[in-house]
Order: C-alpha cells, then sequence, then structure tokens
C-alpha cells in the first residue's frame, strides 16, 4: 500500500499467504486522582462535613473492534458532596445534603489519513475529516479494518446527576421519628457519529486492490440524544417502643 502513516509506517501492511494481518501495538492507560474532604464544627449543635473527588484517566486503545491506528478515550470525573446536620435539641435533629456527579468519556479515532489522501470524496468531509471505515472481509471473520469504525469511536457520552436530601429526627416519649424527602435530577447527553465518515466493505484484500466492494453506506441525521429523569422521594418512619419487650416499626 502506498499511502503511509506520518510515523513512516504502512496504513495497510502486505498481508501473510492466507490473508491475514499479524502485528503489535500498545494501548496505554494512566489515571489521576484527587480527593478532598472537609469537616467543620459550628458550636456544639452544626457540623458541616464535605467531600470532593477528580479523577482524569485518559486511554490509548490499540484496536478499537480490530481498527487501525486505534483511538484515544476521555474519561473524567468529578464528585461533590455535602453535608450539614443541625441539632435544634436532644430531641430534633435535621440533616441536609447535596451532591453533585459529573461523567464524561469521550472517544476519537486518530486520524493521520483522510479520505482524500486515498483518492475519496466525501460530501462531509469537511465536517468530519479523517478516513472513513474500510473493512477487509466479513464481519464475521474478524477482518480488519481500518479507519474509523464501529460504535466504540465518535462517541461522546456526559452524565449529570444534582442530588437533594433532607431528613429530620425526632424523639417524642416512646415514639422515634423520622422523615424526610429527596430529589435527583439526571441529565445524560450521547452523541455518536457512527457511519457519519461512511463505511466500504471488501470480500477480500484482492478486491480491494481491483476496486470491487461489497456494499458502501454513509449515515446522517440527528446524532446526539438528551436525556432527562427526576426522581422523588419521601418517608416517613415511626419506631414505636409499645413495651420493653415490644417495638413496632411503622
Amino acid at each position: 500500500m502506498n499511502a503511509k502513516l506520518p510515523n513512516g509506517r504502512f496504513v495497510i501492511p502486505t498481508p501473510q499467504a492466507d490473508g491475514r494481518y499479524v502485528g503489535t501495538d500498545v494501548s496505554t492507560y494512566r489515571e489521576d486522582q484527587l480527593n478532598i474532604n472537609g469537616d467543620h464544627q459550628f458550636g456544639g449543635a452544626s457540623w458541616l462535613s464535605s467531600k470532593f473527588f477528580y479523577s482524569d484517566a485518559p486511554q490509548f486503545i490499540a484496536l478499537p473492534e480490530a481498527s487501525v491506528p486505534g483511538a484515544d478515550r476521555k474519561q473524567k470525573n468529578q464528585l461533590v458532596s455535602i453535608q450539614f446536620v443541625h441539632a435544634f435539641s436532644s430531641h430534633t435533629i435535621n440533616e441536609s445534603r447535596a451532591g453533585y456527579s459529573f461523567i464524561l468519556q469521550d472517544t476519537f479515532g486518530r486520524q493521520p489519513l483522510r479520505d482524500v489522501d486515498l483518492g475519496i470524496s466525501r460530501a462531509n468531509a469537511a465536517a468530519y475529516p479523517g478516513l472513513g471505515m474500510i473493512r477487509f472481509g466479513p464481519p464475521s471473520t474478524g477482518a480488519l479494518i481500518i479507519g474509523n469504525a464501529g460504535t466504540s469511536v465518535d462517541l461522546r457520552n456526559t452524565a449529570l446527576s444534582f442530588t437533594f436530601a433532607d431528613t429530620l429526627s425526632m424523639s417524642r416519649g416512646k415514639h422515634e421519628i423520622r422523615t424526610g424527602a429527596g430529589a435527583v435530577f439526571y441529565r445524560d447527553t450521547l452523541t455518536t457519529n457512527n457511519n457519519r465518515r461512511g463505511q466500504i466493505t471488501f470480500q477480500n484484500f484482492n478486491s480491494f486492490l481491483i476496486g470491487i466492494a461489497n456494499s458502501s453506506l454513509i449515515g446522517d441525521g440527528i446524532n446526539t440524544r438528551r436525556m432527562r429523569l427526576e426522581d422523588y422521594s419521601f418517608f416517613l418512619q415511626d419506631d414505636w417502643a409499645f413495651s420493653s419487650r415490644l417495638t413496632f416499626n411503622l
């Protein structure tokens, strides 16, 4: 194959006698984490507790779905939790909690080669540069793929959640009463460009050399889904010490 990557390696290596390719590459993963906890007491009746967590985990996937030259993946997580407890009296305590969670995963194929470098013309090449998927052999054979392949690349998912909850605990005679409410708001945004760069499938390497394709397709349309969900809850609990030998949990 005449086309080469910037590092001098061939885009498509010469196949072995059985038409298969053998090669190795290294997938890499690294994760950096930060965790901060803080607690503070206001006098003798109020307590504040806070937690913060952050992680950054970049990854290189050498063969996503048997595709070369691989894909990069960004992975980030953030978590914030705040708890405030206030004792109105020795018999009445209130606990308030708030939380925030953020998860990002962004996977994108490396683009050392463009369609035009191989003589392929694509209408949306300016908006989605790089190389579409080129497969040598049926999918069931585990055939070699070059370009951006399948659903594991060109995928971005952002998940957010906000949590609010409050619990009131009261002791009244033989009753230990707890009541509270909570709400969780979920925000999930998924973007995928599957087949937006197109794909071409050849029966084998010889069919590729003479330009006879089995099939080709390109996808377009709305590529982003925004999912929203709210979860509300409420509870009331009474532990009633009816006698020294019998307690009702209501």
